[in-house]
C-alpha cells in the first residue's frame, strides 16, 4: 500500500509542515486550526506543482549512499531502509525494509525512487 503523495505548491511555505505543501489538503486548515493558512484553492490558482525527486525521498526515508554502503547492506541485510546508489550513471534502488534487500537498476533517479515508494511497479516504470 502506497500513501498518497501530497500536492505542491509553487509559492506557498507551509509554517506548520515546513514545505510548499498545498493548503487544499491539510486536515488543521479545514478544522480551522491553521494560523497561517493559503487563502486559494488549486483550482482557483494554478500554482500546483508536482513533488520533487528530492521532497519525494526525503518524505519516504530513503536514504543516499555510496557503493561500500551499498554493498554491505546487500550483503549482510542490514541496517532496514530505502536505499539508493548511484553507480556508472544508473540508478540502484536497494528496498531493505524486510531484510530481503531487494535491488533493481534504473535509468533515473525519478525512476528509481517511485519503485522504492512503491507509487509504481517496476514493470511501469519506463526510466
Amino acid at each position: 500500500m502506497s500513501k498518497a503523495i501530497p500536492r505542491r505548491c509553487k509559492i506557498f511555505n507551509c509554517t506548520r509542515r515546513h514545505g510548499n505543501f498545498c493548503c487544499a489538503d491539510c486536515g488543521y486548515k479545514a478544522s480551522g486550526q491553521c494560523k497561517n493558512p493559503c487563502l486559494n484553492h488549486p483550482t482557483r490558482c494554478g500554482q500546483e506543482r508536482t513533488e520533487t525527486p528530492k521532497e519525494m525521498a526525503t518524505a519516504a526515508g530513503i536514504r543516499f549512499i555510496n557503493a561500500t554502503m551499498a554493498n554491505a547492506i546487500i550483503e549482510s541485510r542490514k541496517p532496514l531502509g530505502l536505499f539508493v546508489h548511484r553507480e556508472k550513471g544508473k540508478f540502484i534502488g536497494i528496498d531493505n525494509r524486510t531484510g530481503d534487500a531487494w535491488t533493481e537498476e534504473f535509468t533515473t533517479q525519478a525512476g528509481c525512487l517511485k519503485w522504492l515508494v512503491g507509487s509504481m511497479p517496476r514493470e511501469a516504470i519506463k526510466e
